[in-house]
């Protein structure tokens, strides 16, 4: 028995020319991120610095634990809200 997409048992649901469109969005997704991958601009990481030490290291810990605080107070006000 023949359907829209070839037979109806078989396997695979979509037809020749879905397959070729979901393709082409993919394709052309890649296609933008190489784009704008290849034209940004150089990048300078100087500026990054590694925590050397115990303290610094105690530090960012700290820095990013108060922010997780901070953005959980704000998620739960938002959502009463809501």
């Amino acid at each position: 028995m023949k359907g829209k997409g070839g037979n109806v048992g078989s396997r695979f649901p979509l037809s020749f020319w879905e397959v070729g469109a979901a393709s082409s969005v993919v394709l052309g997704f890649v296609l933008c991120l190489l784009g704008v991958y290849l034209t940004m601009p150089a990048s300078d990481y100087s500026f990054l610095k590694l925590p050397r030490t115990l303290e610094d290291l105690q530090i960012l810990r700290f820095s990013f634990s108060l922010f997780f605080i901070l953005i959980d107070i704000y998620l739960c006000c938002c959502l009463e809200l809501f």
